[in-house]
């Protein structure tokens, strides 16, 4: 009797990830073959971290095609102003660095979070908990989910400049202020 836990042995058994990606033309057999290698001197470690160790891909590339594989939507997160920092930071900072994510935006009543790791139930679970609402997970490069993770709970990115621009407004509208007092009271004494 064939164990509960037995991958299935007909064709149309979904490829294992590394195959998927030398057939796509991602990466070729040798590079697939240097990446397993490695992976078994580091078992802990996913394929995508070790090809991105060994400089065979990049981490966006790596996300991109996990995308693919999975039909998981992909995101870049660089335009900062896209992201609900009032919604993301619902999320404790902690918990979004552990399971490194990061929630964008709502969009028809489900939460966007962008996680390196979109099969993460626990994280899923505990996310759509926190919020109160579901959640629709997208995928992001892990560098880009630490980059606005930085920036939503630090403010290095969208507060600062949120805070430039009023002090812009605030310093324009003074200097506008004094320059129209100038000029009446020179019109005053003329």
């Amino acid at each position: 009797m064939e164990e509960m836990f037995d991958a299935p042995h007909d064709e149309d058994f979904r490829l294992l990830f590394g195959r998927w990606l030398v057939e796509k033309g991602v990466i070729d057999e040798t590079g697939l073959r240097k990446a397993l290698t490695e992976q078994k001197i580091h078992p802990d470690k996913r394929l995508g971290e070790v090809l991105v160790a060994a400089e065979l891909l990049t981490e966006e590339t790596v996300a991109k095609a996990l995308s693919g594989y999975l039909e998981i939507d992909y995101v870049s997160l660089d335009d900062l102003s896209t992201i609900d920092v009032k919604l993301a930071r619902r999320i404790p900072e902690g918990l979004a660095k552990r399971y490194n994510l990061v929630v964008v935006q709502e969009n028809d009543g489900k939460a966007i979070v962008a996680m390196s790791d979109p099969l993460d139930v626990i994280a899923i679970d505990t996310v759509a908990l926190k919020l109160g609402r579901p959640i629709r997970t997208v995928i992001a490069s892990l560098s880009n989910i630490q980059r606005v993770i930085d920036a939503v709970y630090h403010g290095s990115d969208i507060h600062e400049q949120q805070l430039r621009d009023l002090v812009d407004l605030a310093s324009t509208t003074e200097a506008d202020a004094q320059a129209e007092e100038i000029l009446d009271a020179q019109s005053l004494e003329a």
